[in-house]
C-alpha cells in the first residue's frame, strides 16, 4: 500500500527528493542545481554525481555525494544539507539492498563509503 511510510512520503516532500534517485537521475539533477544554484562549486560535483545515477554507478554518486557533504562551503544553507543528507540516504538504502542481494556493484561501494568515513580514501 502506496503511503505506508508516510515519514519517506514527507521527507520527500519537505525536501523534493526522490526516494530511489537511480530511477530518477534527471529529476535529482534538477533538485541539487536548484538547490545549489548559488554555488558555483557545485556544479562539476553536481555532473558528476548525476552521470554517475544515470549509469547506475552506486559508488560513484555516493562517493560524490560524500565530497559535497564534506567540502561544504561557509554559506552552505541548511536546504542544502538537508538535500545532500537525505540522497546520500537514499543511496545507501540502495547499497544496502544491494549487498544484501550478493551484487559486487554494491558491496564495492559499500567499501568505498566506509574507507571514506575511517579517512582511508584521504
Amino acid at each position: 500500500m502506496a503511503g505506508c511510510k508516510g515519514e519517506s512520503d514527507e521527507e520527500k516532500a519537505a525536501v523534493g527528493m526522490p526516494n530511489d534517485p537511480l530511477k530518477h537521475a534527471d529529476e535529482v539533477s534538477a533538485k541539487l542545481k536548484s538547490t545549489f544554484a548559488n554555488d558555483q562549486t557545485a556544479s562539476t560535483p553536481i555532473d558528476e554525481v548525476t552521470q554517475a545515477l544515470k549509469k547506475n554507478d552506486l559508488e560513484g554518486a555516493a562517493m560524490g555525494v560524500a565530497v559535497m557533504q564534506r567540502v561544504a562551503p561557509p554559506n552552505r544553507t541548511f536546504e542544502q544539507s538537508q538535500v545532500l543528507n537525505k540522497l546520500m540516504l537514499e543511496l545507501q538504502a540502495n547499497i544496502a539492498n544491494g549487498v544484501a542481494n550478493g551484487d559486487p556493484a554494491a558491496l564495492k561501494a559499500a567499501e568505498a563509503l566506509r574507507a571514506n568515513a575511517s579517512g582511508a580514501g584521504q
